[in-house]
């Protein structure tokens, strides 16, 4: 069973991973202390589980499988979120390989 295509982004069918709540961003080992309970958790839910739905006639028990199939963030958290370089480096663009300039280069 799949989530109809049309609600699948409904608000009430998304789910929050994490948001930090310092003042300024996080390094990457923090970053990575927060994904890693994130991950395991995502693995879990790719295996499958049981879970308790509402239906027409009450509540049924049914197998599901769950999947992240996007993530919305801005440049910086993507580039700690994805171990990338940041989005103002060289290579700083999470789509393609194409180096990126400066207007401080020489």
């Amino acid at each position: 069973m799949r989530l109809n295509e049309k609600k699948q982004f409904f608000f009430q069918n998304l789910s929050m991973g994490g948001i930090w709540p310092g003042s300024t961003e996080p390094k990457r080992f923090e970053m990575a202390a927060l994904l890693q309970t994130i991950v395991e958790q995502l693995k879990e839910l790719e295996k499958g589980r049981q879970f308790e739905c509402r239906s027409s006639s009450g509540y049924v028990t049914r197998f599901f499988k769950v999947f992240l199939i996007c993530a919305c963030m801005d440049k910086p958290a993507q580039a700690l979120t994805q171990n990338l370089s940041e989005p103002t480096a060289k290579f700083g663009c999470g789509r393609c390989e194409i180096r990126g300039k400066s207007s401080f280069q020489a």
